[in-house]
């Protein structure tokens, strides 16, 4: 189990204004489009039971789902569901949201091609913003098809480090920082001195689907920092620098928005500039699909839509952020 770690909130403007406009209009074009081709719905599921302080108001629930269906409008994978009943149990583990406590879950039940997310907030000293990552097991029995449910959720390549496919994970924000929460995010309004909920939900929604954590990432990065993945290395037009943890991109790490021409820092570098706005970047999404995520290419407007072990040891928690 790696330490903590964190998206870190900076004063330094980095972001190139000419990004806003380009950036919230391919958020409208998401949230606007038509409905897409059957596919697998895989869905993002969030549980605000942790949230004891009340940071998620409706109006925050709101803005996550919107985070979720981003992520859900491109990634197709079919998982298999974690059903418990009778002989077959298991105790899902992850970070509570609301202290960073180790935390066990019995025998909840996990619907097909669904991952389960965890959020809350609590106070976080210096310029931390939050923090999250993918779930563990500390504990499971029964039927060979359930065991293998929960290991590997019917994706083959995750025993050999090739795919990854977790039953969830858990976030948990900075009740501390000074937020911005964007009511409708199919535009850009200014929001100096604030730090955007949006940017920060992507960032960490990424490290609980592996980015930065997942065993298929770590299989990927070479002893010199760099991630290797094929679609990574195409995307940036070479082997991609990490922070020496290999957890996120390289401070400063440029890709673009998709759909577009448009200059962005990666949303999985380790900061995020106060009053700014970050989108998942080309580099990001090809993260995504080098870790095992099955990842459409951008739709066409007309396309576009919104959706979201054996005997086990305990399978290693990962957090990032």
């Amino acid at each position: 189990m790696k330490p903590k770690s964190c998206l870190r909130g900076v004063a330094t403007a980095t972001t190139a204004t000419t990004a806003t406009t380009t950036t919230a209009a391919l958020v409208a074009l998401i949230l606007g489009g038509a409905a897409t081709p059957s596919r697998a719905a895989f869905t993002i599921e969030f549980d605000y039971s942790y949230d004891v302080g009340g940071f998620f108001t409706p109006t925050r629930q709101a803005l996550m789902n919107t985070v979720a269906s981003v992520l859900q409008a491109r990634i197709s994978d079919t998982l298999s569901a974690i059903s418990p009943s009778g002989g077959d149990t298991w105790s899902a583990q992850f970070y509570s949201p609301a202290d960073g406590t180790l935390t066990t879950v019995n025998n909840t039940t996990i619907a097909a091609d669904t991952v389960k997310i965890y959020v809350g907030a609590r106070a976080m000293a210096g310029a931390t913003l939050g923090v999250g990552g993918y779930g563990g097991v500390s504990a499971a029995s029964g039927s060979g098809g359930f065991i293998s449910a929960i290991n590997d959720r019917g994706q083959a390549g995750v025993a050999g480090n090739t795919d990854f496919a977790p039953w969830g994970g858990s976030i948990s924000f900075n009740s501390s920082a000074t937020w911005y929460t964007d009511t409708d995010p199919t535009t850009l309004e200014n929001f100096a001195g604030q730090n955007d909920l949006y940017s920060v939900a992507l960032h960490e929604v990424g490290h609980v689907l592996g980015i930065g954590t997942a065993p298929s990432w770590t299989a990927l990065a070479n002893g010199s920092h760099q991630l290797t993945g094929a679609a990574s290395v195409a995307a940036y037009g070479g082997n991609v620098p990490l922070e020496t943890d290999n957890g996120h991109f390289q401070e400063g790490t440029m890709s673009t928005v998709p759909g577009t021409a448009t200059a962005q820092e990666a949303a999985l570098d380790p900061t995020l500039t106060v009053g700014t706005r970050k989108e998942l970047t080309d580099l990001d999404w090809a993260a995504l699909q080098d870790i095992g995520w099955q990842v459409s290419a951008v739709p066409e407007p007309s396309t576009y839509a919104l959706l979201g072990l054996g005997g086990v040891a305990f399978l290693g928690l990962r957090r990032r952020k």
